[in-house]
């Protein structure tokens, strides 16, 4: 006995089409979820102190230029076999954890890097993250309630320490 081949109806296949549009549609709208945001923000804060510690390095080991003006300017000093200078390699890119970091100086003729701004804005703003980051050379990391490193940079609303400081084994 043979069994016939199974023949899908003009119903089942619009059907079919209609459940994939609508699971396409609900996947490309789909925000992460409140856990995931508040871990790419601590991640980004983190992040940002981890390139402070790095310009401060990096100014101590190369005083005649000052502090690095990019994010790239840090590799040679990533590639030291320090523990204490290394930034992560993903970090170096310019993106981690699902927001876009930027490093930037005021160059002034041949003096170089006198003072820095470091900014970290979500890449989705609202999606991947809600608040937007900024510092400079002082200790203090700011945000911006609307992502935002523009308004941030104004209002200077401190970030409480607790959210970025990176815990060492004792």
């Amino acid at each position: 006995m043979s069994k016939s081949p199974t023949v899908f109806t003009k119903g089942a296949v619009w059907s079919a089409i209609i459940v994939l549009v609508v699971a396409a549609m609900f996947l490309t709208t789909y925000r992460l979820s409140t856990p995931r945001i508040f871990l790419n923000e601590r991640r980004a804060l983190i992040s940002i102190r981890q390139l402070k510690v790095a310009e401060n390095h990096y100014a101590a080991r190369y005083g005649d230029k000052g502090f690095a003006c990019k994010i790239a300017d840090l590799v040679e000093l990533s590639n030291s076999s320090s523990k204490e200078n290394h930034v992560d390699s993903v970090l170096l890119t310019g993106a981690s954890s699902q927001y876009s970091f930027e490093l930037t100086c005021a160059q002034r003729g041949t003096l170089r890097g006198r003072d820095y701004t470091i900014t970290a804005a979500p890449i989705r703003p609202g999606v991947s993250g809600q608040r937007g980051y900024c510092t400079h050379q002082g200790a203090d990391i700011w945000y911006s309630e609307n992502g935002w490193v523009g308004d941030c940079l104004v209002t200077r609303k401190r970030v409480e320490e607790q959210y970025y400081k990176i815990k060492t084994g004792d």
